[in-house]
């Protein structure tokens, strides 16, 4: 980057994310060959994705054929399951998965339509009433975002899981 801020790199593996992933991929893989299969013979432009996995063969603007790229699927294989997080701050992975966890939980919260935030229906009277609503919204995320993350680092200390340590109990 530009701007000369030191990055820091935390890489992460998850066998639960590496089945998902790998499953995804090999599906995906599959109903790639079965439509190539069904369209041998025709004039056909497959999208450029396939030609990702695949070199693929046409002749006189019919799909002939392909080829499994078998040194990238392997690589995107070997792949599954591992994911990074970068952080402008020196930190623990630990530290920067919590970190990326407590804002990633809030972000879903808030850009989901759910209805305890109330956006299936505003009943506000103006745009202006809206968009204030919704800032509060944001703001009482954030809030409960930093509540959450203290919440459960003191549970961490604790012996025991005590049940009382949740946001709601808290507040």
């Amino acid at each position: 980057a530009d701007d000369e801020t030191d990055r820091y790199f935390h890489v992460y593996y998850k066998a639960k994310k590496q089945a998902s992933e790998r499953a995804r991929l090999e599906a995906d893989l599959d109903r790639m060959e079965a439509e190539m299969d069904k369209i041998k013979g025709r004039e056909y432009k497959l999208p450029k994705r396939y030609e990702h996995y695949f070199k693929l063969t046409y002749h006189k603007d019919k799909f002939y054929g392909y080829e499994e790229r078998e040194d990238v699927i392997e690589r995107e294989l070997q792949l599954c399951g591992y994911f990074a997080i970068v952080t402008s701050e020196k930190m623990t992975a630990s530290e920067a998965l919590n970190l990326y966890k407590s804002r990633d939980v809030s972000e879903k919260l808030f850009g989901s339509d759910k209805t305890f935030l109330g956006n299936r229906s505003f009943r506000v009277a103006s745009s202006q009433a809206a968009e204030a609503k919704i800032f509060i919204q944001f703001i009482a995320l954030i809030i409960r975002a930093r509540i959450y993350t203290l919440l459960r680092k003191r549970k961490a200390e604790m012996p025991g899981k005590p049940n009382y340590l949740s946001v709601p109990s808290a507040l």
